[in-house]
């Protein structure tokens, strides 16, 4: 590496992928940042992210946005039409999006709703049905980034 021989200095250096899964189920996020920081010694005082907070929300969500007291969730499932859920973040928003039930707003959308994001009031929504990988499929192919404006949803609430 760079000369010399790949040893403890070049780890430093290059990326480490283990060919093994090194989680156990009863390890959440932070636990294994914690295992990656003990096991390689190297990455100490690195920039190695361990979360400080999880929360685990309901199944399915594929998208989420947080914005001025709002929080928006999609849910994708493949085949099946897709959910966008708006809650009202009132300082706890982990506990708001547990539950469907709890959402200001709730539009069925097409099939294979990924990424989302709300900025000025209008929701941006990006769609993998038109990938190479599903054009095959016979879902609607939505090749495009889709624009809703909730000012009025928004402003209502």
């Amino acid at each position: 590496f760079k000369g010399s021989p790949v040893g403890i200095e070049s780890r430093k250096h290059i990326a480490y992928m283990s060919t093994e899964p090194y989680f156990y189920s009863w390890m959440t996020v932070k636990d294994v940042g914690r295992y990656y920081q003990d096991f390689l010694s190297f990455m100490e005082g690195s920039n190695l992210l361990v979360p400080s907070d999880v929360n685990l929300i309901n199944g399915g969500i594929q998208g989420f946005s947080m914005t001025d007291g709002y929080v928006v969730i999609s849910q994708s499932g493949g085949p099946i039409n897709s959910r966008l859920m708006m809650f009202k973040d009132n300082g706890n928003w982990s506990q708001a999006v547990k539950t469907s039930d709890k959402a200001l707003e709730t539009l069925t959308l097409p099939p294979m709703l990924e990424q989302i994001s709300l900025e000025d009031k209008k929701m941006y929504l990006c769609f993998e049905s038109a990938a190479y990988a599903y054009r095959a499929r016979l879902n609607p192919k939505i090749d495009r980034i889709v624009v809703i404006d909730m000012t009025k949803k928004i402003d209502e609430s």
